[in-house]
């Protein structure tokens, strides 16, 4: 009689605490131009913000939560 294995949750492979950061750029008042979706890792950021535009924040979440 074989023992039935329980299907396991996959966990995330996370290197420290991987957090999302969704960004979009607000060109003179007409909205959205573009969604700009990036992740901050052990103090390295793979992209840069240009502060003389207006970026705003709008969704942060942890993943693996």
């Amino acid at each position: 009689m074989a023992a039935m294995e329980r299907p396991q949750r996959r966990q995330p492979i996370l290197d420290g605490t991987m957090i999302f950061y969704v960004y979009v750029l607000v060109v003179e008042g007409r909205g959205i131009k573009f969604v700009y979706m990036g992740h901050f890792g052990n103090k390295s950021t793979p992209f840069h913000l240009n502060n003389s535009e207006p970026w705003q924040q709008v969704c942060c979440c942890v993943v693996g939560e």
